[in-house]
């Protein structure tokens, strides 16, 4: 996601729409300064409670039938 931005970046293009995956510093630069339209991230802080919810459950000998949880995605914009 990085690299797309710095190229559309480095293009001069404005015309070029990029997208990305993941959230960093870097990535949510690129977005406010326009080289990215957005980003989908995902939601760690709902990956970790789940996850701890889980482990809870393990340890207290619930099955977790062995599905699997879908903790969604975000889209950030400026």
């Amino acid at each position: 996601t990085t690299g797309t931005g710095n190229a559309i970046k480095a293009s001069g293009n404005s015309a070029i729409v990029g997208v990305g995956f993941d959230k960093s510093d870097a990535i949510m630069n690129l977005i406010g300064d326009g080289h990215l339209l957005c980003t989908m991230a995902q939601n760690p802080d709902v990956m970790g409670s789940m996850g701890v919810e889980a482990c809870v459950k393990a340890l207290e000998g619930e099955s977790l039938g062995g599905t699997v949880t879908d903790t969604g995605v975000s889209v950030l914009t400026k």
